[in-house]
């Protein structure tokens, strides 16, 4: 956190490190992981590979964890969303797309074969909104 503050810019950093509206959600988020004592040597003894294999809403992927949605990647970095859907291709994780992305949802279906999610905010015009989820649906979205 304190090498992204004196590397990102003011205006992505504190927008990266904020959260939405009265940010309840990233409070009670902080507050329950200062509860959580981390042992680091419980994996430790482990020889590689590890297969950390599982599923992720009903796909199967290579890691437990994936990127989730972030609005204007190409705000952080230049290639945008594309560099993070190059990494999860990469590494076999699924991938997240925002609806308020920078990279299109049909390059981002040419890029990363694996499991897809798209987060869509629901707007007022609904033609739109179905318009979307077509779109997401023929780039391989789940």
């Amino acid at each position: 956190r304190l090498c992204a503050k004196a590397r990102a810019h003011k205006m992505v950093f504190d927008y990266l490190d904020a959260g939405a509206d009265d940010e309840i959600s990233l409070r009670r988020g902080k507050d329950a992981y200062s509860e959580l004592e981390m042992h680091y040597h419980i994996l430790a003894g482990l020889k590689p590979p590890i297969d950390m294999r599982t599923k992720i809403f009903g796909e199967d992927v290579k890691l437990p964890f994936f990127g989730c949605p972030t609005a204007g990647n190409r705000m952080f970095h230049w290639e945008g969303e594309t560099a993070a859907a190059k990494a999860a291709e990469h590494h076999g994780s699924l991938y997240g797309l925002s609806s308020l992305a920078t990279t299109g949802i049909t390059e981002i279906g040419n890029i990363h074969n694996g499991p897809k999610v798209f987060q869509l905010y629901v707007w007022k015009d609904r033609e739109l909104v179905k318009e979307v989820i077509s779109k997401a649906k023929e780039g391989g979205f789940n």
